[in-house]
């Protein structure tokens, strides 16, 4: 008698579940809304990082406020991301609150 392996059955309950409908949809719209997202963002953090090497160039010292700016700007692209991957359901701002600068100088 042969054994039938065409279709592994899972005992995971997250495995067993269809990707589809419209709630996966919805979420490919977001996906998509937050690549474009990422791309602008990761624009910004180039501006921000010439930025601070010419005042820390001209002047020996970075920008505290741009300093605590950047470092919110990648905890969102951190939130993209964990997103993006189906790490979390949850979506980064603006369906959240901004990330808090945890930098101390």
């Amino acid at each position: 008698m042969a054994t039938d392996v065409s279709s592994p059955e899972f005992s995971d309950g997250e495995h067993t579940e269809q990707a589809s409908g419209p709630s996966i949809w919805h979420r490919a719209l977001y996906m998509v809304l937050f690549a474009i997202i990422f791309h602008l963002v990761e624009l910004i953090i180039g501006l921000v990082m010439v930025v601070q090497f010419v005042l820390k160039a001209a002047t020996g010292k970075t920008n505290e406020n741009l300093g605590r700016f950047g470092d919110q700007l990648s905890q969102y692209l951190y939130k993209i991301v964990q997103f993006q991957t189906f790490n979390t359901e949850d979506k980064p701002f603006p369906f959240q609150a901004w990330p808090k600068g945890e930098l101390n100088d």
